[in-house]
């Protein structure tokens, strides 16, 4: 099943047991492993980019296991990159394997999208291209300034250009906006 998911999303899956060790990673899961920046596996288990999200992350897993087999749990973490600018959301759910009635969770990571890629699935949702860049910068996790400066805009521009954007989403904040997107891009193939 977990191959299976992998062929119609664009995301990074890992199975892991009770101890957060990780069983099985499909190719993105074991990109992003590699990397280190989100996620990495440590001597006792996954570790995240900082102690807090560790511990969110291991709780979580504790708390699906400890629900009992009738329990469907699902959590859904906002993890960060190394660098603080990259926020991925990773999804957590319960899974008894059938073979072997092994329970195990099921992580579940949208590939980080590039900039120019969620620019491009902004514009089709309706968004300039002025509006689709703020955006795109916004869901990179960049303060104001920064973003603004990056798109070569003046804050208060950059502000009613997020603005619009959110109105056209129909989102009420910035994180939102930044996780519709984010979800959005993983939900298609790569262009």
């Amino acid at each position: 099943m977990l191959w299976v998911i992998n062929q119609k999303v664009n995301a990074a899956i890992l199975a892991i047991d009770e101890h957060s060790r990780v069983l099985k990673a499909n190719a993105a899961a074991e990109e992003i492993l590699s990397e280190g920046r989100l996620l990495r596996i440590g001597p006792a288990g996954l570790v995240c980019a900082n102690r807090q999200a560790t511990q969110a992350l291991r709780a979580a897993v504790r708390e699906s296991f400890e629900s009992g087999n009738t329990g469907q749990h699902e959590f859904v973490l906002l993890l960060r990159s190394r660098s603080g600018t990259a926020h991925i959301p990773v999804s957590l759910s319960t899974y008894v394997q059938v073979e072997t009635g092994q329970k195990l969770i099921l992580l579940m990571l949208p590939r980080p999208p590039n900039l120019e890629r969620i620019e491009g699935l902004a514009r089709r949702m309706g968004l300039t291209p002025s509006e689709a860049r703020v955006a795109a910068l916004i869901r990179e996790g960049h303060s104001n300034k920064k973003a603004a400066e990056i798109a070569g805009l003046k804050t208060e521009t950059f502000n009613t250009y997020a603005k619009r954007a959110m109105s056209k989403m129909n989102v009420k904040c910035r994180s939102e906006m930044a996780q519709m997107l984010t979800w959005q891009a993983t939900l298609e193939r790569p262009l």
